[in-house]
């Protein structure tokens, strides 16, 4: 586990879940700007806040595998979160979801979008390949 202070997190961040939990935990807001956030081929990869009250600003990359949300934070995208891999994308957010940028799943995998509340697409691009699934 991986725990985020309410910050600004520039660089590469790499989540390399096999089979255990691997967590990046916010406690606060925490705008990821600048680099971008690598999650392996693996459902077990998890982002989410600490309490249901904290944020994620995405401003950069989210691509991979697992788990954005948990049930347990907000998410604003500006970025691309992009589910390129065959264990897909679970993005499940406890008070709404807000994308001016693109979210995708490319290469026939997974975008799920369960228990997000209201999601807010203004203008910018939500790709759900057709298997995809929305809950």
């Amino acid at each position: 586990m991986f725990n985020v202070a309410a910050t600004t997190l520039g660089g590469t961040v790499t989540l390399n879940s096999t089979v255990n939990n691997t967590e990046l935990v916010l406690d606060g807001n925490v705008t990821l700007s600048g680099g971008s956030l690598t999650m392996s081929n693996a459902t077990t990869n998890y982002i989410f806040g600490s309490n249901s009250l904290d944020q994620l600003n995405n401003q950069e990359t989210i691509q991979g595998a697992g788990h954005i949300g948990n049930g347990q934070m907000d998410l604003v995208n500006s970025g691309t979160i992009n589910a390129n891999v065959s264990g897909g994308i679970t993005i499940d957010v406890n008070d709404g979801f807000t994308n001016t940028g693109t979210v995708e799943a490319t290469g026939g995998n997974e975008l799920i979008l369960s228990n997000s509340g209201t999601v807010n697409n203004t203008g910018e691009h939500l790709r759900p390949p057709a298997a995809a699934r929305c809950r």
